[in-house]
This record gives structure tokens, sequence and C-alpha cells, in this order.
């Protein structure tokens, strides 16, 4: 499977990779870098179906409790540096009460954020930084000259579930790719879940 994405992140060893400190420094009340960033969960490498979202979330209490101490932010790049399957006693509550969390946890999705810092939502301002961080556009190339090579020869399933900052037409048809039906809900549809349920039979 592809690997690019977990290479870039490998430069990390903070809150703010390498390549994106210049751009960020310009920005510094957009986003809270006080912790690793989300830029994916799960075992990217090798999950079959992959989550396309948005950016990672940042709430005053929450987040602050997901990181107690030193460690835990080590964990938290050491996951990055070598993606598995999700530990839900491991991460914050966003993600460990989805109702797809069942897949982070057995290794047969990862969610992909396309811009990997924490924010409350994306504004305006947001969306504008997002365009020319070198990491935003280090996912996007792994997007298209990876992870959608891969659902086109269908080995991957590729849900967009929040589209817009990865660059993604609604209206496209690509092979292997599923646009969410809700993109404003934090929930993936009945209807979503029911095709990675049917994608995942066949995978096996």
């Amino acid at each position: 499977m592809t690997r690019s994405l977990v290479e870039f992140w490998k430069q990390l060893t903070g809150a703010v990779h390498p390549a994106d400190v210049d751009v960020l420094a310009t920005a510094p009340k957009l986003f809270n870098l006080d912790y690793p960033p989300p830029a994916y969960v799960g075992d990217i490498e090798r999950a079959p179906v992959v989550l396309l979202m948005g950016n990672g979330g940042y709430k005053d209490e929450e987040t602050p409790r997901e990181f107690p101490d030193e460690a835990s932010k080590r964990r938290a790049i050491d996951r990055l540096h070598n993606p598995a399957p999700v530990k839900l006693n491991e991460v914050c509550s966003y993600y460990a009460e989805a109702n797809y969390a069942r897949w982070l946890e057995s290794g047969e999705m990862a969610l992909v954020n396309a811009v990997a810092y924490r924010a409350p939502k994306i504004t305006s301002d947001v969306e504008r930084i997002a365009r020319v961080l070198p990491s935003v556009q280090a996912h996007i190339g792994w997007l298209k000259n990876e992870l959608l090579q891969d659902a086109i020869s269908g080995k991957r399933l590729v849900i967009a579930h929040r589209n817009r900052l990865w660059n993604l037409r609604k209206d496209s048809v690509i092979s292997g790719v599923l646009f969410s039906a809700c993109p404003a809900s934090e929930r993936l549809s009945n209807k979503t879940l029911d095709s990675v349920e049917s994608f995942l039979t066949r995978y096996e």
C-alpha cells in the first residue's frame, strides 16, 4: 500500500511539521498547536477503507484531556510514525465514539484529515492558510498520485466525507470513491456504512 504520507510525517517531532513552520507563523491564532496533529488516525498503510475528513478538531475541555502528560504526546507522534489499528482508549471521543470506530479499531479503516492541525471549525481564514500549507499539499499529492490509484484498481475504498479541502468535486465519478450524502454530520450515513460493509465482505 501507499507510504509517502507516512514518510512525510516521520519528520514530525513535536506539534508542527518542519515544512509548515513558516506558514503557520503567519497565522498564530487560527490553530491550536499545543498538541501533536491528527494528520491521520489508524493504519493508513494497510487499511482497505480510507475516510477523508477536513481537519483536526479542537475543544477547550476535551482536547487537553487527551494529552494529560508528555508520554501521551509521544504516543500520538509514534502513531503517525508507525501507523496501526486504533486503541480507542488512546484517541479522543470524536473518533472513539464515531459510528465507524469499530473499523478504526480493527484496522479495516483509517481516517485522514486534509489539514492536520486542530481548529474548532474550518473558517475562511483557516481555509486560506490551509491552501498554502506544505502538509496539505503533501496530503493532496498522496491522494491523487497514490490513494486514488489504489481505489481505481479496486484495492481500496475511499469515502470522501468532507471533500472540499481535498480538491475533490462531489459531482466527480471516480471508481472506488464514494462521496458522503451528509458531509455536515460527524456520523456516516447508514447507506455509507452499508457500502463499507459490502466492500469489506468482498475484500476478505
